[in-house]
């Protein structure tokens, strides 16, 4: 399960909490959670802080290359907590993405005419 919210701070300044709770339904059960915080800037730059449950604490950076925000650019930084059987104590990461435009039409708007009013 995944959730967030946008908090609009001022017009150059939103905030956004997250969180992820990931579970693996077998017979272990095991569990995990999730959160983090991005602060958004005028828009086009952002930074944020995620915290894996025991795991992993990272730095994000980037940017939105286009006005609509559909091409964004990012950096991230992971950092092992703990379970240092992993091959490196930290990881790096690049991120290019591109969201398709959506523009969603409401129901037409009925046209009222004298013609057909009794």
């Amino acid at each position: 399960m995944n959730g967030g919210y946008n908090f609009e701070v001022n017009p150059n300044l939103t905030l956004t909490p997250n969180v992820l709770v990931k579970t693996t339904l077998g017979g272990e059960g095991t569990t995990q959670a999730e959160g983090g915080l991005l602060a958004t800037f005028n828009n086009k730059y952002w930074v944020g802080l995620n915290y894996a449950d025991g795991e992993a604490g990272s730095l994000l950076l980037g940017l939105n290359l286009l006005k609509d925000n559909s091409l964004r650019l990012g950096y991230s930084a992971d950092l092992i907590v703990s379970g240092k059987e992993a091959k490196a104590a930290s990881s790096h990461e690049l991120m290019l993405a591109y969201s398709i435009p959506v523009t969603l039409k409401g129901p037409k708007p009925a046209i009222r005419t004298p013609r057909y009013r009794k």
